[in-house]
């Protein structure tokens, strides 16, 4: 059902060419195919959308998007890559004074170099 909608949405956005919905829609695509085990599918959705989000200067949506990619590429082991996202999420996140975000981060990096 998730998929329906998400592929209803792209319609719609496609249409109005509205790149915010566009990189939207990468954000969910990108949620579904990690949850059912896409990695690589996953990722590609993941960069999409910061593409788009980094377009739209929407620097709430790239961290979050960021940091998504980051968890994803932890959970697959590949671990510098990770550390360079969970880096640029941590940093938009700072810009953005999301202190709860930061620490979490943080406290995600400590633990990978400990």
């Amino acid at each position: 059902m998730a998929q329906l909608n998400n592929n209803r949405a792209l319609h719609l956005v496609s249409r109005q060419n509205d790149q915010l919905g566009l990189a939207e829609y990468h954000k969910i695509q990108g949620i579904l195919e990690a949850h059912q085990l896409h990695p690589e599918q996953a990722g590609h959705h993941f960069h999409e959308a910061i593409i788009l989000f980094e377009k739209c200067e929407n620097r709430l949506g790239n961290a979050e998007e960021s940091h998504l990619l980051a968890k994803l590429l932890d959970e697959e082991h590949e671990n510098n890559y990770a550390r360079a996202w969970y880096q640029k999420a941590r940093n938009l996140y700072s810009e953005l004074k999301l202190n709860d975000k930061v620490t979490l981060i943080d406290e995600r990096l400590h633990r990978s170099s400990g």
